[in-house]
């Protein structure tokens, strides 16, 4: 017992995630937003997300922030447009039912942002839509918009295909989706 007691504090003195340092922070969903956007053969067409979550870690160095991981869900249910026919097509075409959560995670990471008022980089990650995970590079821009918050945003182009999804379709086929999407996110972390 001494033994393991020994070992366990000899862990927590020089192991690096131990440092006070160590932080994570929760997005505000009531000050954030995702949407998607896209084409179609009649026209452009939006979507927002109401129900989704990031949690950041990192290590607050100086002069950087050291990224350890980042975990994003957004609940698939939760795509909204103004149509009802897009909406359940679009949950159909993104398996919701089977698949309800969409998941971006980039782990293990040793990624810094200088401390400045603004920067901007691409983080490496693994996006999940519809059961299908693929390697994404997220370009994002993080800004300090007050002592106590900050806000990252970014949008990144993907294609429906490189999930496995069939742009849907509507009017027997008249009415096409294109296969070129966008992703459009602010989230806003408080400390």
């Amino acid at each position: 017992m001494k033994l393991l007691l020994k070992v366990v504090t000899a862990f927590v003195l020089v192991h690096p995630l131990a440092s006070s340092d160590l932080q994570m922070y929760n997005s505000v969903l009531s000050k954030s937003s995702l949407k998607v956007t896209g084409t179609s053969s009649l026209h452009d067409w939006e979507m927002s997300v109401d129900d989704f979550s990031c949690q950041v870690t990192f290590i607050m160095g100086n002069p950087s922030i050291k990224l350890l991981d980042i975990n994003f869900n957004a609940e698939a249910n939760s795509f909204k447009s103004h149509s009802n026919i897009m909406d359940n097509k679009t949950l159909k075409a993104i398996r919701a039912d089977e698949h309800p959560i969409i998941q971006f995670k980039s782990n293990n990471i040793d990624f810094k942002i200088p401390l400045e008022n603004e920067s901007n980089g691409i983080l490496p990650g693994e996006l999940t839509i519809g059961g299908k995970t693929t390697h994404v590079n997220l370009p994002f821009k993080v800004e300090m918009i007050s002592d106590e918050s900050v806000e990252v945003t970014g949008t990144i182009q993907l294609k429906m295909t490189d999930f496995e999804i069939d742009p849907p379709t509507a009017l027997l086929g008249t009415l096409q989706t294109g296969n070129e999407i966008e992703i459009h996110f602010k989230l806003i972390f408080e400390m």
